[in-house]
């Protein structure tokens, strides 16, 4: 209901909205999607990344499958968009990241190596002339990873966000 009501108040304030469902990390999937939105609605004009998959527990303990499961959706999922956005004039690029390449978390190393890439790619894209830009986002509350993890707040170094408030910062 909440994503519901993000997307009708994106609406009220004039953006056009569409949702789709597809693998960021399937190059064919994300090919076939760009293309229906560009038959559809025209250029396109700017990218969010904001993909992931939290990594939990110790490395040790972790398959290779487990290992590029975190890493597949910001590290190949960023670079088949870039690739295939290549001929767009995009305003921007954005990929959602977080405080935790700045801190770290125990359990957390593929989560926090996916997001560094991120922080990487984006200077590489300025580097090329691209307007590459990460957001390195704090815990949000009630949503997302600390929804589904159920991810005690009051745990982190950083102050977490309200919907609300994340919504606002984006804005």
């Amino acid at each position: 209901i909440r994503q519901i009501t993000a997307v009708q108040e994106m609406e009220r304030n004039g953006a056009e909205v569409q949702i789709h469902a597809a693998d960021v990390a399937e190059e064919g999937q994300m090919r076939s999607l760009l293309e229906r939105i560009r038959s559809g609605s025209g250029a396109i004009r700017g990218v969010v990344h904001a993909a992931g998959v939290a990594g939990e527990g110790l490395l040790v303990r972790k398959s290779a499958g487990q290992i590029r499961e975190v890493l597949s959706a910001k590290v190949t999922g960023t670079w088949i968009l870039d690739q295939l956005t290549q001929e767009d004039e995009l305003d921007f690029f954005m990929m959602f990241s977080s405080m935790n390449t700045v801190t770290g978390g125990i359990g957390q190393s593929d989560y926090v190596a996916a997001n560094s890439y991120l922080d990487l790619y984006a200077d590489w894209m300025r580097k090329r002339g691209r307007k590459g830009i990460t957001v390195n986002w704090p815990l949000w509350q009630e949503v997302g990873m600390a929804q589904a993890y159920e991810v005690d707040n009051r745990r982190s170094v950083f102050e977490s966000l309200t919907p609300r408030q994340g919504a606002a910062i984006y804005a």
